[in-house]
């Protein structure tokens, strides 16, 4: 595991910790390993986008494996740098959950 400090879209920490609680994650680093990985696995879905102005420090630990994977999907995301990477693999996890949430309820 590796320790990252990164700088969040305030908005985005909302959505993960909402995430969190609807589906009883012990803590914030397993919702965003479960966003990450829904997000690598479901690529091409249109992420949910937060604004970037107001940011909020968050430190995560995160296994290597993923790191690698995560390295591995930015060219295919179109950036340049981890965070950002991480940053469109979280929405991407949260808008699938949300278009699971959404088909739940048809």
């Amino acid at each position: 595991m590796k320790t990252y400090n990164y700088n969040y879209p305030v908005a985005l920490k909302e959505g993960w910790q909402t995430y969190q609680e609807q589906t009883y994650c012990i803590n914030e680093s397993h919702a965003i390993i479960n966003l990450l990985n829904a997000g690598l696995q479901h690529i091409e879905i249109e992420p949910i986008l937060f604004n970037p102005k107001e940011t909020v420090s968050f430190t995560m630990k995160l296994p290597e494996p993923l790191l690698k994977r995560i390295d591995e999907s930015k060219e295919k995301l179109g950036v340049k740098t981890r965070s950002k990477a991480i940053f469109l693999l979280i929405g991407k996890g949260l808008a699938k959950y949300q278009q699971d949430q959404n088909e739940g309820k048809e």
